[in-house]
């Protein structure tokens, strides 16, 4: 539960230092983010998916714990720093502290004297190299240096999902993490082992959404494409096999993809869903669709209404052949009756089978002619 016990509690547990704006359950251990955009994990970690430190082993923590990603502890880190200034030591080393939503301290611990305003800098914190041009405001009575990172200079968690054993996030780069089990290839990083220790990072760029069920991980990307890895013994990845996928496989939609389109920008202006800012907009029935746009705004299971020949909730496509829309604002198609036929897309109403022909089954789109000795 994290709240630093091992008894069960039949009633909401107390968190302590919760400022958690998001929180998700794994089978055995569970995930937050946390308001200045680092993450605390806590439960079982047999497969270290708690993403701490390496060093830290496999013990289970009954309480929120620190998780390590993009190369970097969130709270403080050793950070290497190399300059071109005269006069100053390089390769000085300092401490990085996440002071808030804005800013990052970076304090000198050995070879941090000696700099001067206008002094170019380069600091290398975990996997993100940073320069920087000190200004007065960074130097203290001893020309030591106290940085401060502004926001975006290091990266944040954006969105995180849980598996069985297994943890991935999102971060500010929209580029994805996992760490935990990998029996089945779910970390994603090209190989199966136990486990893998520390977050690491998987070849998929761009990454908007999230989600790991049991041993496999799926992304949505901006591009329109969907990834998945891990165990494919369901056909999860691809219906051709049942092999692992230890690298991101891109999953065909077919027909779906129109949907998840409009999941993700339903009126196609670029700007995704999430990000509509609907302060000084109206939806009525709360389902993300501004009320301008949304032909049943007061029904958030339906916002388009589709034209005869159509069908549709969010999306409007074309009926299948064999089946017809006979009227406006249909959420399903109907199938042909036995004795019609419809070879088209888009149709209103079916065809009745040919003079010497028949049509036996519902659904049908085309008709078959009578045999010899019947008519």
């Amino acid at each position: 539960l994290g709240d630093s016990s091992n008894t069960d509690s039949s009633s909401p547990a107390w968190i302590s230092n919760s400022n958690h704006v998001s929180v998700t359950a794994g089978s055995d251990h569970t995930c937050a983010i946390v308001e200045d955009g680092s993450m605390e994990c806590w439960g079982r970690n047999s497969h270290t998916q708690l993403g701490q430190d390496s060093s830290v082993g496999t013990t289970a923590k009954n309480s929120p714990q620190e998780v390590m990603f993009g190369g970097i502890s969130q709270t403080s880190s050793p950070v290497q720093s190399t300059t071109t200034a005269t006069g100053v030591t390089t390769n000085a080393s300092f401490d990085v502290k996440y002071l808030d939503a804005d800013n990052w301290e970076a304090s000198p611990t050995n070879g941090g004297s000696g700099y001067t305003t206008g002094d170019e800098i380069t600091l290398t914190i975990g996997n993100t190299v940073i320069d920087y041009t000190i200004n007065s405001n960074d130097l203290n009575t001893n020309n030591e240096i106290y940085v401060k990172l502004t926001e975006g200079s290091l990266p944040y968690v954006k969105s995180m999902t849980l598996g069985k054993d297994l943890t991935c996030i999102i971060d500010s780069t929209d580029s994805i993490e996992c760490v935990g089990d990998n029996y089945e290839g779910q970390i994603g990083v090209g190989y199966t082992s136990n486990y893998v220790t520390n977050l690491q990072s998987i070849n998929v760029n761009n990454a908007i959404g999230i989600t790991a069920n049991g041993h496999t991980v799926c992304s949505v990307l901006s591009s329109d494409d969907f990834d998945c890895w891990g165990d494919n013994s369901a056909k999860i990845i691809a219906n051709t096999n049942t092999n692992y996928y230890t690298t991101p496989n891109t999953v065909n939609l077919n027909n779906n993809e129109n949907i998840m389109k409009f999941s993700r920008d339903y009126n196609e202006d670029g700007i995704l869903n999430i990000f509509i800012d609907y302060s000084s907009t109206s939806d009525s029935d709360f389902d993300g669709i501004v009320d301008s746009d949304d032909d049943y705004d007061s029904n958030p299971a339906r916002s388009v209404e589709c034209a005869a020949g159509k069908f549709g909730r969010h999306y409007c496509q074309d009926a299948y052949p064999g089946h017809k829309v006979t009227s406006a604002g249909e959420v399903g198609q109907e199938n042909c009756p036995a004795g019609e036929f419809q070879a088209d897309y888009g149709q209103t109403s079916c065809d009745s089978a040919d003079i010497g022909n028949f049509v036996a089954n519902a659904g049908s789109t085309s008709q078959t002619e009578c045999p010899v000795g019947t008519y």
